[in-house]
């Protein structure tokens, strides 16, 4: 929607599901004790959302690239959600995949899950391959990439540091719901009915009960 509901419209009797929200509209629901729930916090859709995601990268690396995934090198900056969803169907695939991160916790996490890690810092250097970032901050200097293609998957502004560009860049917003939303819808709307459900103290979904 361009903009948000007006809280005016709204009753206590309601219950609102948001996904990103101003903090000012949300402080207006709470003054009219509009009950609200972000499904952008609920677990089971982060994922389902990242799934999505990754998938979505394929084609776009497909229609980007015209050139196959395996045999190919990628590194995948970041090792939440999103990172190991796209990791992970990149291996599938064939493709040699290195992990970046700063944490100790996610370097040895995918170390343990059988994947190349290495210690994201500023003198990291991307060579000899692909970068797809998942880092939701803008951390990276391009000239540490040289001519490696750059697929930003994260959220606006993207990875690049503040007033630098690449040739090599591209930003990927929102891809679930450009590639795939059928999908996207169908996992949004199971999303709220498991958590009006759960908030109920009810059982959760059968399966393909909100086809």
């Amino acid at each position: 929607m361009k903009d948000p509901i007006p809280p005016e419209l709204l009753g206590p009797s309601m219950k609102v599901f948001t996904g990103q929200a101003s903090q000012e509209w949300l402080n207006k629901l709470n003054k009219k004790k509009v009950r609200h729930a972000n499904y952008l916090h609920y677990e089971p859709f982060i994922w389902q959302n990242a799934r999505l995601t990754a998938e979505a990268f394929v084609q776009v690396f497909y229609e980007q690239t015209k050139r196959q995934i395996a045999g190919k090198h990628f590194y995948v900056a970041g090792f939440g959600r999103v990172g190991k969803a796209v990791a992970q169907v990149l291996r599938n695939l064939q493709a040699t995949v290195t992990i970046a991160a700063r944490s100790d916790e996610q370097l040895a996490e995918a170390a343990i899950a059988g994947y190349e890690p290495l210690r994201l810092t500023e003198r990291t250097v991307f060579s000899n391959g692909y970068l797809v970032n998942t880092i939701p901050s803008q951390w990276l200097d391009p000239e540490k990439s040289g001519e490696t293609r750059i697929f930003d998957l994260a959220s606006a502004p993207g990875c690049l540091k503040p007033s630098y560009s690449s040739e090599y860049y591209t930003i990927h917003l929102k891809l679930p719901g450009i590639h795939f939303p059928v999908d996207a819808a169908a996992a949004l709307v199971e999303a709220i009915l498991r958590m009006d459900i759960e908030e109920r103290g009810g059982t959760c979904l059968k399966e393909n009960e909100s086809d």
